[in-house]
C-alpha cells in the first residue's frame, strides 16, 4: 500500500459510483462490476486501484482510481 493512501482515501465501489456517477453514466461507459470483473486485465489491480480485504470484497482507492483513468486516456 503507498504510504500517502490513508483509510480516508478508500470506499466501496458502490461509494465511489455515488460520488462520481459521471463515470458510469451514459451509453458506452463501461459499469463498475465490469471493470472490477476485468481489474487484473484492464490495469486497475496493477495500478493498485482496486484493493482486497480478507473478505475479497474489492475497494476502490479513489486517487489511484484516477490515476490509472488519466494514464489510460493518454495511452488512447
Amino acid at each position: 500500500m503507498d504510504k500517502d493512501i490513508s483509510l480516508n482515501d478508500i470506499c466501496s465501489p458502490a461509494e465511489f459510483v455515488e460520488a462520481y456517477p459521471n463515470l458510469f453514466e451514459g451509453e458506452g461507459k463501461p459499469t463498475m462490476d465490469t471493470l472490477l470483473r476485468g481489474r487484473h486485465v484492464n490495469g486497475l489491480a496493477d495500478a493498485g486501484a482496486i484493493i482486497e480485504p480478507v473478505q475479497r470484497r474489492p475497494l476502490i482507492v479513489p486517487p489511484k482510481f484516477l490515476q490509472w483513468l488519466l494514464n489510460r486516456k493518454k495511452a488512447a
